[in-house]
């Protein structure tokens, strides 16, 4: 398969779709720091971004990273206790490990909204 520069040539390619594009949040990868926190830290303000990838037709949902913001604003990487989600209610999965490790998962997303901080790539 060649490799694209972008999503449209993919789509147009493979029928690839990606939902929530970076490009659509003003999130910017250059913005993060090397910090790391675990999504159970008091110092984690708000996830901003849950980057899924997937085959078609393959059951699960990959947990491609996770960013945030702390209580300071610095945008960091966020440490989930999952590395795949099924594709079929991936959300209440996420939102039972939540509740496993104490997490307020849709308080913690930004804008209260599970659904829109997460971008699936397929």
């Amino acid at each position: 398969m060649p490799e694209f520069q972008n999503i449209e040539l993919a789509r147009n390619y493979n029928g690839a779709f990606e939902t929530n594009s970076l490009g659509d949040t003003g999130i910017r990868h250059e913005d993060t720091t090397d910090e790391t926190l675990d999504w159970t830290d008091p110092d984690l303000k708000e996830i901003i971004r849950i980057r899924l990838l997937s085959d078609v037709g393959f059951p699960f949902w990959d947990v491609s990273y996770v960013l945030g913001r702390t209580t300071t604003g610095e945008q960091v990487h966020v440490r989930v206790p999952f590395a795949q989600l099924p594709k079929k209610g991936y959300l209440q999965a996420m939102v039972e490990h939540a509740k496993r490790d104490g997490v307020y998962l849709k308080g913690l997303c930004f804008g209260g909204d599970i659904a829109g901080v997460v971008s699936r790539l397929q």
